[in-house]
């Protein structure tokens, strides 16, 4: 097991939880063809996402080569730099897709729930950019046990990579390996810092 930057060892496990949480966060937003075929949303902007197939454990597995490259990263900008060539959108321009009011004919996917498990991914993304390793795990701690719109984010994660093929079978070993910790649940809506004009 890599040791942790806060024992002064290296940030491969913290760079893989944010790869994976970041690929999680893609694979959800594929589902923005509900809203491309009810035109709250256009073609053009998303064709990166409308290439991952609809069905949701073959789009994961076709992720698969995708998220090696954004572990096998060695920053947190390198990693979103992975996704950001691949599908052309960024973390911040996921949080403006799930903020899309028409996620309400979509059924369980996307929406609110997703645009504040963007916004605490793109938090992530900042600590780490920072080095800021003790909020940067109470983050991702916080992330696993996020509420989407059937369940937690951690379990989701695991149910996808249990459907994988053997041969692609890279599950998220770095979930053990914070989950030896514990942080109080929260809402992460709540802990977002807002303009001005009180808007997040």
């Amino acid at each position: 097991m890599q040791t942790d930057p806060l024992m002064g060892g290296d940030m491969s496990e913290f760079l893989e939880a944010f790869a994976d949480l970041s690929m999680l966060l893609y694979h959800e937003a594929r589902n923005v063809r509900h809203l491309v075929k009810e035109r709250y949303a256009s073609t053009e902007t998303y064709q990166g996402l409308l290439k991952i197939s609809g069905k949701k454990y073959v789009a994961w597995q076709e992720v698969q080569p995708i998220r090696r490259r954004a572990q096998r990263a060695e920053t947190a900008a390198r990693v979103r730099q992975v996704f950001e060539r691949q599908f052309g959108l960024g973390l911040r321009d996921l949080v403006v897709l799930f903020q899309n009011p028409g996620w309400h004919s979509a059924g369980s996917r996307g929406g609110n729930p997703w645009e504040n498990i963007a916004r605490a991914v793109d938090d992530l993304s900042a600590k780490l950019d920072k080095g800021d390793w003790d909020n940067a795990r109470n983050l991702i701690l916080l992330l696993l046990g996020m509420q989407h719109n059937t369940g937690v984010v951690g379990d989701k994660l695991r149910d996808l990579d249990q459907n994988l093929s053997q041969s692609e079978n890279i599950s998220a070993h770095w979930i053990r390996y914070f989950s030896q910790s514990n942080v109080p649940s929260q809402d992460y809506s709540l802990t977002l810092p807002t303009g001005a004009d009180g808007t997040p």
